[in-house]
């Protein structure tokens, strides 16, 4: 779901919508002043009234919008970008950990070597 915050200064308004997409459907939900209602978009254009969900005062938009996030914060809810961040972190420290164990194998063999040179320049 996504929402769609809206201005209009004229009347001192946000105007909050919330926009499903079901495949190629798009459903506005909406509140008619006493029901949730569902409106789904027309594919031809054509003007129709599509009810907003909440209707707030536009001095109050920043603070709804803070309250939603921190409420959604306490609740530890995720938004995608969170979870590909999350993923992408993820993926790195394991990267990062294949490649000290390759470093090291390396090294152990390089050492190996080095004390097998070592050992025949003293037989010698």
């Amino acid at each position: 779901m996504e929402l769609i915050f809206q201005d209009y200064y004229e009347r001192m308004q946000c105007r909050i919508y919330a926009r499903e997409q079901s495949g190629s459907k798009i459903i506005m939900i909406g509140y008619d002043g006493e029901n949730l209602i569902e409106q789904t978009l027309p594919d031809t254009p054509e003007i129709i009234d599509i009810k907003p969900l909440l209707i707030i005062p536009i001095f109050m938009k920043d603070a709804l919008i803070k309250a939603f996030i921190s409420e959604g914060a306490k609740s530890n809810l995720r938004t995608e970008n969170e979870n590909l961040l999350k993923g992408k972190l993820e993926a790195t420290e394991l990267h990062l950990k294949d490649m000290r164990e390759f470093s090291q194998k390396l090294l152990n063999n390089k050492l190996l070597v080095k004390i097998k040179s070592n050992d025949k320049e003293n037989k010698i």
